[in-house]
């Protein structure tokens, strides 16, 4: 913080005159929504430095991405600023159990995956094989030579209560009025 804003503009003025891909990638850090009360003011300075950048961006030869896994963080104005909006819809349950086969390719499975597949309901593939790899790091360290998938399913719920308190902790107070 502090140079952030000036360091914004000299990437967005390098795009403007040299082609290329601008990735910002987990754009949330730094695009914000400003009318988040836990934020301080430098904080919202830098989202409307990069929004004032993105406005005079006109580069025909250079492009703009941004990229999130938290868009319910960023900031409206942001998403005006976006000619196109590409999300990335949830893993289905056939996703979810073609892409669980493969993560536990070579690892022995003391029953049906039909558990974990319904508890990994709302969870991106990258939060699924998360849960997954946490299962396998603990069956190796216990020198275990399969796990359930009970087990796998606690820990995709315990990563789901997780991503619940993260999300909580992110939205605003309501106070009641007495």
């Amino acid at each position: 913080l502090g140079e952030t804003a000036a360091h914004i503009q000299r990437v967005f003025d390098m795009a403007q005159n040299t082609p290329m891909v601008l990735l910002l990638d987990e754009a949330d850090a730094i695009a914000k929504d400003r009318d988040d009360r836990n934020d301080v003011g430098e904080l919202k300075r830098v989202v409307n430095s990069l929004l004032q950048a993105v406005d005079s961006f006109q580069s025909k030869e250079s492009i703009v991405i941004a990229a999130s896994n938290h868009q319910y963080l960023l900031d409206d104005a942001l998403w005006r600023r976006f000619d196109d909006l590409v999300l990335f819809p949830l893993p289905t349950a056939t996703q979810v159990r073609t892409f669980m086969a493969t993560l536990l390719n070579g690892v022995n499975l003391s029953g049906k995956l039909d558990p974990a597949i319904r508890s990994s309901q709302s969870l991106s593939f990258a939060q699924i094989e998360k849960a997954t790899i946490e299962v396998i790091k603990t069956m190796i360290l216990e020198d275990r030579k399969e796990i359930s998938p009970t087990e796998l399913a606690g820990q995709i719920k315990h990563a789901k209560s997780l991503l619940r308190a993260a999300k909580a902790r992110q939205q605003p107070k309501t106070r009641k009025h007495e």
